[in-house]
């Protein structure tokens, strides 16, 4: 008989002047050729001739196919095969013989037997091997397995298991399956799935330090209640906030639990909280900025980045850059800072800065340089000496102040430190009292060294006023203005005096 090869199209016979007929058998849902349906195996006829014989095979989507277009080189519902001397098929239907290859529809079998129901939804976490000794509680969402005789057994949802007093007398979940079966309290879990599919655990060990639950990879430890824990069985109801966690299907991940939460999310990167000794950034970039060591500075320090902070609800705004100011009205500036707050005219309320300048540590100290320009606006503090006040200590904020004081009023001058010089003081009477001026222990340098001491007033080239004399305004309508100078000294009755007040008079024009 010649042998057939089904791999091909074209097949490839050997036969004898006798061998008219080649049979062909069945084989799964294949049929013999030139056979009727139901029928097993069948013959092709081949011809008598001798030489190299061919066996062609085409498939068809219908059962008699009378066009070359029916034709298929693949396997479809039925198959056609012929026998000749030609190695090349041919794409005349009417050549081959047709027969079904893929068998009808089979009658409808036996329902199967009943699958195990699927999980319930809880957070399975190993809770070692069984301890007769021990409660295991089912709460909530989450509930325990144990080993017990190299075998694992998962409380059910909403039970509680104590095998030394058990009412129902079993003392292992072996027993208990074993009593009630579906009706235990324990449910024996398979050690397949355990591995591959629910659970993963090597005899409760660690997997690393990672749990996976759901959509999520948690790490064992992180906080429970303000305090370190390991208690991960609580990540479902989010009392336990893991040290990382990792949600594969959304890609959120969440790193630290105490003193730093970072949530990566949706392409975004929020701190939570931060709480760090040290947070070094060495090289980089942030926006236009470049990092470089110690410095932050605008890429190619040549672009417009700048850096804005404000606060809209409380009417701050601190910016450093040139595009602090809209540029629609064609004004340009490379600082700007702003303190204005919804208005309280409370007078016992502090007081509100728009910028603090503050230079010291020098025998000379420059808080602000204005090498061109002009200021604009400028306004210095008025102090206001009630009818009533007899005493007042003046501060160094004080500028302009106005006594209204009905009767005599003592005036200390502020106290200067070794970095003050040039400060003013003005001071106008407009009330009916005396004002008597007195100067207060001032710190002042000489050769390196600090001296705290009360210096004189000077009133002109050879007048003064000693420590713990008053300087005083005689009338009302008078005024003059007071220059604190720290690097002055003069010797007066013998005593030398480091720093003064010089008093620069405002007379008045009447």
């Amino acid at each position: 008989m010649a042998k057939q090869i089904f791999n091909t199209t074209t097949r490839r016979v050997t036969a004898t002047p006798r061998s008219k007929r080649l049979r062909a058998g069945g084989h799964g849902a294949s049929a013999g050729v030139g056979m009727s349906a139901g029928q097993t195996a069948g013959y092709i006829d081949v011809p008598e001739d001798r030489g190299k014989k061919y066996v062609h095979m085409k498939f068809s989507d219908v059962e008699n196919p009378s066009t070359e277009d029916d034709l298929l080189d693949t396997p479809s519902t039925y198959v056609g095969v012929y026998i000749d001397n030609d190695p090349v098929s041919s794409t005349d239907p009417t050549r081959y013989q047709w027969l079904r290859f893929q068998g009808e529809q089979g009658e409808k079998g036996e329902p199967g037997k009943e699958g195990t129901d699927g999980r319930d939804g809880l957070m399975v976490y190993p809770a070692g091997e069984y301890d007769m000794d021990t409660t295991y509680s089912s709460e909530g969402e989450t509930t325990p397995v144990v080993m017990f005789k190299g075998e694992y057994y998962m409380l059910r949802s909403g039970k509680t298991y104590y095998g030394r007093e058990d009412p129902y007398g079993t003392e292992t979940p072996a027993d208990d399956v074993g009593s009630y079966g579906d009706d235990s309290r324990w449910i024996k879990v398979d050690r397949f799935n355990s591995i591959f599919a629910d659970i993963v655990m090597v005899d409760f060990a660690k997997l690393g330090s990672a749990v996976f639950y759901g959509d999520w990879m948690i790490s064992q430890h992180g906080i429970r209640d303000g305090a370190e824990s390991s208690e991960y069985q609580y990540f479902k109801d989010g009392t336990f906030a893991p040290n990382f966690a990792v949600n594969f299907k959304t890609g959120e991940t969440r790193i630290g639990s105490g003193k730093a939460v970072i949530v990566i999310k949706n392409g975004k990167v929020t701190c939570h909280k931060m709480e760090s000794t040290e947070a070094m950034i060495t090289s980089g970039k942030i926006a236009g900025f470049n990092i470089d060591r110690d410095f932050l500075t605008n890429e190619g320090m040549n672009n417009d980045a700048t850096i804005i902070m404000q606060n809209v609800p409380d009417g701050t705004y601190a910016g450093i850059g040139p595009g602090v100011l809209p540029p629609s009205n064609g004004e340009t500036a490379v600082a700007r800072f702003e303190n204005t707050p919804p208005e309280h005219l409370d007078p016992f309320e502090a007081p509100l800065y728009g910028i603090q300048v503050k230079a010291s540590g020098r025998a000379e100290n420059i808080a602000l340089s204005i090498g061109s320009g002009f200021v604009e606006g400028m306004a210095m503090r008025n102090t206001i000496i009630d009818p009533l006040i007899r005493s007042w200590q003046l501060k160094h904020r004080d500028y302009n102040v106005i006594a209204l004081n009905t009767d005599t009023c003592d005036v200390t001058l502020p106290e200067m430190g070794p970095a003050d010089d040039g400060h003013v003081i003005r001071i106008k009477r407009l009330g009916a009292g005396l004002v008597r001026v007195y100067a207060r222990a001032n710190y002042t340098i000489q050769n390196a060294e600090a001296y705290l001491s009360v210096p004189p007033i000077i009133v002109g080239a050879n007048e003064h006023v000693l420590p713990g004399w008053p300087l005083n305004v005689e009338s009302a309508g008078d005024s003059m203005e007071l220059v604190w100078v720290r690097d002055i000294a003069r010797t007066i009755d013998g005593t030398k005096y480091y720093g003064a007040w010089v008093q620069y008079k405002m007379p008045r024009d009447w």
